[in-house]
């Protein structure tokens, strides 16, 4: 069976969007996934050295969800299974390039295909 590839790309005007053949999945405002710590502590992106805080908030967030939140539970298992079937997925939200929380998420959806 052939795994597929897991890429992050932008919304942004300009940014990196997804090569021919990917599937976009939103991990941006309106997905479960979203990084709602983005808003609340750098909500006109002024301050770039809180991106690191806000990454790091998400990361210990993205834990507790995963055992509490079926929604993100479910979208998570469309995703894994989309990639361990041969598709290309690829996870979109507003801050790439720059450091985002689609990394995390990214590393977990790996993890659980290497399994």
């Amino acid at each position: 069976m052939t795994i597929g590839n897991i890429i992050i790309t932008s919304k942004r005007k300009g940014g990196t969007k997804a090569p021919s053949g990917y599937k976009v999945f939103n991990v941006a405002k309106g997905s479960p996934l979203y990084n709602k710590f983005s808003e609340a502590l750098n909500p006109r992106k002024e301050d770039p050295s809180l991106r690191q805080e806000v990454c790091n908030l998400y990361q210990w967030h993205f834990e507790d969800e995963l055992l509490q939140n079926p929604a993100v539970q479910k979208y998570l298992q469309e995703i894994a299974e989309y990639v361990m079937n041969g598709g290309n997925a690829a996870l979109e939200c507003w801050c790439s390039p720059l450091q985002c929380h689609a990394e995390t998420i990214k590393t977990y959806i790996e993890e659980v295909i290497d399994e």
